[in-house]
């Protein structure tokens, strides 16, 4: 009896460790390459934005912010060289 408690204790602690780690996991800022338009001086252009970054801020009343921050655009390209347009 002895033995199956202390095997089911660390069974839960490895659970809880693994949660924990998953959770944290999930919650890095991302970065994402997309094909998409912006306009530039005026004029909307087309081409391969990279990268999107993506930051989930945790809040105090509970969920997380999303900001997206954008660092460049190349419209000299019709294909980016990576898309996400899912996150798994």
């Amino acid at each position: 009896m002895k033995q199956a408690k202390l095997a089911l204790t660390a069974v839960a602690l490895l659970a809880v460790v693994g949660g924990a780690l998953a959770f944290k996991a999930n919650r890095i800022a991302k970065t994402f390459y997309s094909y998409g338009t912006t306009t530039v001086a005026g004029e909307e252009k087309i081409g391969c934005v990279l990268p999107i970054t993506l930051t989930l801020t945790p809040v105090a009343a509970g969920g997380f912010v999303t900001t997206l921050y954008s660092s460049t655009f190349n419209d000299a390209t019709t294909t980016c060289t990576a898309r996400v347009t899912t996150n798994a």
